[in-house]
C-alpha cells in the first residue's frame, strides 16, 4: 500500500514538473509626458502598487519628456524636474522623441547623464555632436525570462532643425532588420518607439518577429491596443493623462498571450507625498506667476490662440503680415482674466525667434499654398491678412489673400513678413535668404505687447479657410 502511495506521489510530481512553466510580465508605459508633472505623484504610487503585486514589471517612457510646461522648460536647469521625479518613480528605460532636441544637445546630454535610467534608439548617429552614442537596445531579466527592448524614433525629427544638426537619423522600420537577431537571445522582443501609430502598424506588418510595440508621438489613446499582424501596438495618449498598462504571458519562453489596457489618471486618487512635495516646489516660480494682461473673453481654439499670437507679433515687430504655425500652440484655450507669464508659455513652449522677410505678394500666396500641399491641413495662423485655399483633388488650385485693410494682396508689391525659426528653417519657403532675427521670441513680443495695453477684447476672426 505505501509503495502504491509512493507512486502516486511520484508520478504527481513528474506530471507537475512536465506542466509548462508560465510567467506573467506586466509593461506599464507613457508616452508624450512633455513636461508635465503634476500627476507624476498619482503615477508613483501606481507604479509602486503594481511593483508590490506583481514580480515582474517594466516601467517604459516612449518619448517627448520636454517642451509643454514652464515649470520644467524655464527651470533655471531646463528640464531637470521632469528627469528628476522620473528618477524617484524608477523609470527603466525611455526612447528619444523629436522634442527631447528642444533644449539643445548640450543640455539634452545633461539630462541623459541626470537619468538613473537608459535612453535608447537605435535609428540616430551622434557623429561629432555632444551626445554620446545612443545604445540601441537594452535587456532586463524578469524571473529567467530575457526581455529585450529596442529604440526608434522617427527618420525626420519635427523638431528645429539647429538643434539636430551634427545628427543622422536612418529610417527606423529598415534599421530595426540589424536587431532581429535579437529576437533569438530573447523571450520578449519591445520596439519602444517615437514614430506615431500609422508607422508603428507599418513595423508591425513589417516584423511579426515583435511581440509588443510601445509608441509615441501621435497622442493616440488605444484603450485596449491594436493587434497588428500578430503584434501588439500600443499608446496612451499624451500629457499623463492615461497609464499603459500590457500584460505579457510566457510559456517556455514564448509569448502565448497578451493584453493591453489604459489606466485612466484622473480616477486615481493616491498620491506620492514625497513627490507632491517636490512638485509643488517645482512649480513655484514668480516669475511664472506674473501677470502679464487681463483677457476679456476667452480664446477657445488653438488656431485662434494662434491669430492672437500673430496679431501681437505684427504689432510689435511692425511688419505688414505675420504667421504662426497651428502645431505650434499647445492649448486649447486661453481663459478669460489674468493672463499670466505661464499661460503664455504653456500655450507655446518652444522659444523660438521671430525672423523677418521681405516677400512679395506672389511669394507670400505660394508660402501658403505650399504649405497646404505640404500638411494637407489648415496650419498657418495669420495676422495681417485672411486667405482662402481652393483645393482639387488634394492640391491647391488657387489661393485668395485679403490684406487686413480690406485690399487684395498685391502679387508685385514688398511685404514684411514675421514667422518663428522653426517654421523659416523647416517649411518650405518661396524666397532664398534666411531672414533676420529680430532677438525675440514669439512669447516675449507678445508679452511687450501685452504689457501695453493691459486688457484686452479679443472676437474670433476666421482668418483661414479651404474650400473644397
Amino acid at each position: 500500500m505505501k509503495n502504491i502511495f509512493r507512486l502516486l506521489i511520484l508520478l504527481l510530481v513528474l506530471s507537475t514538473s512536465c506542466r509548462p512553466q508560465e510567467t506573467e510580465v506586466v509593461i506599464l508605459s507613457l508616452n508624450d509626458l512633455h513636461a508635465k508633472i503634476d500627476n507624476l505623484d498619482k503615477v508613483a504610487t501606481y507604479v509602486a502598487e503594481q511593483r508590490a503585486q506583481h514580480p515582474n514589471v517594466l516601467l517604459l517612457s516612449a518619448g517627448d519628456l520636454f517642451s509643454g510646461n514652464p515649470a520644467v522648460d524655464y527651470y533655471h536647469d531646463k528640464g531637470y524636474p521632469i528627469i528628476d521625479v522620473m528618477n524617484d518613480i524608477r523609470f527603466d528605460v525611455s526612447t528619444i522623441g523629436n522634442h527631447e532636441f528642444d533644449y539643445g544637445q548640450t543640455t539634452l546630454a545633461q539630462r541623459i547623464a541626470q537619468a538613473k535610467f537608459p535612453f535608447v534608439c537605435a535609428n540616430i548617429s551622434t557623429d561629432s555632436s555632444p551626445l554620446t552614442p545612443f545604445k540601441p537596445y537594452v535587456f532586463f531579466t524578469k524571473s529567467g525570462e530575457k526581455i529585450c527592448v529596442v529604440g526608434l524614433i522617427q527618420e525626420h525629427p519635427e523638431t528645429h532643425v539647429d538643434k539636430i544638426k551634427k545628427l543622422h537619423f536612418t529610417n527606423p522600420i529598415d534599421e530595426l532588420e540589424k536587431y532581429l537577431s535579437l529576437r533569438a537571445q530573447s523571450d520578449v522582443l519591445v520596439a519602444l518607439t517615437h514614430m506615431g501609430v500609422q508607422e508603428d502598424s507599418l513595423l508591425a506588418v513589417r516584423y511579426k518577429e515583435l511581440d509588443l510595440i510601445v509608441g509615441g508621438h501621435s497622442h493616440t489613446q488605444l484603450d485596449t491596443g491594436m493587434l497588428v499582424n500578430g503584434v501588439l501596438v500600443t499608446q496612451a495618449a499624451k500629457y499623463v493623462q492615461h497609464i499603459g498598462r500590457t500584460t505579457l504571458t510566457i510559456r517556455n519562453g514564448k509569448v502565448v498571450a497578451k493584453r493591453n489596457r489604459l489606466v485612466d489618471v484622473s480616477q486615481l486618487t493616491q498620491k506620492d507625498t514625497l513627490i507632491s512635495k517636490k512638485i509643488k516646489e517645482y512649480n513655484s516660480n514668480p516669475e511664472l506667476s506674473k501677470v502679464v494682461a487681463t483677457l476679456k473673453n476667452a480664446i477657445n481654439n488653438a488656431i485662434d490662440i494662434g491669430n492672437f499670437f500673430c496679431d501681437a507679433v505684427r504689432a510689435e515687430i511692425n511688419v505688414d503680415i505675420a504667421f504662426q504655425n497651428r502645431f505650434g500652440v499647445r492649448i486649447d484655450t486661453l481663459y478669460s482674466g489674468a493672463v499670466t507669464v505661464s499661460d503664455l508659455y504653456r500655450a507655446d513652449p518652444f522659444g523660438n525667434e521671430v525672423i523677418r522677410f521681405e516677400m512679395t505678394g506672389a511669394e507670400v500666396a505660394k508660402f501658403i499654398t505650399d504649405n497646404y500641399n505640404t500638411f494637407q491641413r489648415l496650419d498657418l495662423c495669420a495676422s495681417g491678412i485672411s486667405y482662402k485655399i481652393f483645393v482639387r483633388e488634394h492640391q491647391v488650385e488657387s489661393v485668395s489673400v485679403i490684406m487686413a485693410n480690406g485690399q487684395p494682396l498685391d502679387g508685385k508689391k514688398k511685404y514684411s513678413v514675421a514667422m518663428n525659426s522653426y517654421m523659416a528653417t523647416a517649411y518650405r519657403l518661396p524666397v532664398k535668404d534666411k531672414g533676420v532675427g529680430v532677438g525675440k521670441s514669439t512669447v516675449e513680443a507678445t508679452i511687450d505687447y501685452l504689457s501695453k495695453h493691459k486688457a484686452i477684447a479679443y472676437p474670433r476672426q476666421i482668418r483661414g479657410v479651404i474650400k473644397k
